[in-house]
């Protein structure tokens, strides 16, 4: 007869549920193995969004070609402490090159542009611009009806490869 025993260690049960959400997190993000990934490569070096001209001269250098006007333009507050679901969001800005830690407590101005060149016509996609001050702050590729319907504008690495930005 064989016995087991195991002994509960409280700070390494801790770091093995952390790793298992880190590890959780970045395949949420990536979505399912069939998605195509946006573009990797960096942000562009203006990230001026003051006026509508730059703003769709950015998504154009982040590889998107968008509706002439955004659909929807709000007025929203990124909050002084970031809650779960904040966190999550600014981990998914991270993973574009934005951080909006350092904007907690401000208001900015938020485009949400329809997306006119998603692989699939059928496929509604919608592409979302933060803006501060006149500064493009963050953004995100929005696509209702998806199980994970939030992806990142792009994915930030050094150098960069020039591809097409895709999103499914």
């Amino acid at each position: 007869m064989m016995a087991v025993l195991f002994r509960w260690d409280h700070k390494k049960a801790i770091a093995g549920f952390l790793a298992v959400f880190c590890l959780l997190t970045v395949l949420f993000l990536r979505g399912k193995g069939d998605d195509k990934a946006p573009l990797t490569g960096a942000l562009p070096s203006c990230r001026e969004g003051e006026n509508e001209g730059q703003r769709q001269q950015f998504l154009s250098a982040c590889g998107w070609k968008v509706s002439s006007e955004p659909v929807e333009i709000l007025t929203v507050l990124i909050p002084d402490n970031f809650d779960e679901i904040y966190k999550e969001y600014n981990v998914l800005q991270q993973f574009a090159g934005f951080d909006l830690t350092a904007h907690a407590g401000s208001l900015c101005r938020q485009y949400r542009y329809r997306l006119l060149d998603h692989p699939e016509e059928k496929t509604e996609a919608y592409v979302t611009l933060l803006v501060r001050e006149g500064t493009v702050i963050g953004g995100d590729v929005f696509l209702p009806g998806k199980e994970q319907p939030l992806r990142p504008l792009l994915l930030a690495s050094e150098g960069g490869n020039g591809k097409k930005n895709v999103v499914s």
